[in-house]
């Protein structure tokens, strides 16, 4: 039992050793228990943050302070700061006071997630999670950053457990761009985190958030079987044709199709 302290007295059998985390559905299935998939989108939803938003509830920040919840996204507030605020346009609390002077990463930009973190130490993380089909792709975000303490931090996780995360940007008031590139199987569930994290004290940190964009990488391969001809010629995963009529045992490209021999 979990909450037990007692040593384990007995046999242990049909022990097995994986080389790779595996997903929810693969642990359940090797423990017969019952597994039920969850309905998760399968591409980025609001990545420029132009959609509805609404003051997260119970956030724990003072009345005259809001930290907002963007549509598509959910926001993971564990450690908090009565002094934290959010704001994506002007008419939101303290707009005005902290972020109208600072410049839109784009001109068609019309919000933009705000974060202030000031006196404290706190973490403010804006999460979706999504089922990609199979295959590379590319996540890219504006980000600012300014003032002292803390980081922001752009990663994705997969189900099974491995984590890519974003080179951190230099500290200037300036927009720049992070950029992770990752894989999907097509089967464990994708992560994406955009994190304003605030560590010192008694400083004052500005971490905006936009135009977030996930894009699926087209590889030679896929190229291939879109543009090859259906002419029965059979190429090589790098594009090249093959004359041997009986190729050697591998995957090959024919009529713009994947095939094995």
């Amino acid at each position: 039992y979990a909450n037990d302290n007692q040593d384990f007295i007995g046999t242990i059998g049909a022990l097995r050793l994986y080389d790779v985390c595996l997903t929810r559905q693969e642990i359940c299935e090797q423990q017969g228990i019952g597994y039920e998939q969850k309905e998760l989108p399968t591409e980025l939803q609001n990545g420029d943050f132009e959609g509805a938003y609404a003051p997260m509830q119970g956030s724990g920040v003072s009345s005259d302070r809001a930290i907002y919840v963007p549509e598509g996204w959910t926001v993971d507030y564990a450690s908090r700061n009565e002094n934290d605020l959010t704001a994506l346009k002007a008419g939101d609390l303290y707009f005005s006071n902290f972020f109208a002077s600072r410049p839109a990463p784009s001109a068609d930009s019309k919000q933009t997630y705000w974060v202030r973190q000031n006196w404290g130490t706190s973490t403010i993380t804006l999460r979706q999670e999504l089922r990609l089909p199979e295959g590379q792709y590319t996540l890219t975000a504006d980000v600012w950053k300014s003032g002292l303490g803390g980081d922001a931090i752009i990663s994705v996780q997969t189900e099974n457990g491995s984590t890519a995360t974003a080179p951190s940007l230099e500290n200037k008031e300036q927009w720049q761009q992070a950029l992770i590139s990752f894989g999907s199987d097509g089967k464990a569930s994708t992560t994406i985190r955009l994190s304003a994290m605030h560590n010192s004290n008694g400083s004052e940190k500005i971490i905006g958030f936009d135009n977030v964009t996930l894009q699926q990488n087209q590889t030679d391969a896929i190229r291939l079987m879109q543009e090859s001809p259906a002419n029965g010629q059979i190429y090589d995963l790098q594009g090249r044709p093959i004359s041997n009529s009986r190729p050697a045992k591998g995957i090959y490209v024919v009529d713009g199709h994947k095939v094995i021999r």
